[in-house]
């Protein structure tokens, strides 16, 4: 059976609520896409907080603050991206869809 200790060791993992499944889910097969993400979401987890265990999927992202001066935010702001647009990246011209209309 699922013994209290799987519903309270995620809570010491910081695992959020919304990731994990209701036993019922698991003892009644019902919600079995739940299930899967609930203990792919407590290795995850586990994993950050321990390295030497198993990877199962990914790893959680690790957040990388980055400080900037004042002169090389300027310089960023005067640079104008590719997503904005410009003439020296790809665009549509010559692109054709499909067949051409007959008239």
């Amino acid at each position: 059976g699922i013994n209290a200790e799987w519903l309270l060791r995620p809570g010491k993992l910081d695992v959020p609520v919304v990731e994990l499944f209701q036993t019922v889910d698991l003892f009644e097969a019902a919600n079995m896409t739940q299930v899967l993400w609930g203990i792919t979401a407590v290795a995850r987890y586990a994993r950050r907080a321990n390295k030497e265990l198993p990877a199962l999927g990914p790893d959680l992202s690790v957040k990388y603050e980055r400080n900037f001066d004042q002169e090389t935010m300027n310089k960023g702001a005067s640079i104008v991206g590719m997503q904005a647009g410009g003439f020296k990246g790809a665009n549509q011209e010559g692109m054709t869809f499909g067949r051409p209309r007959a008239l």
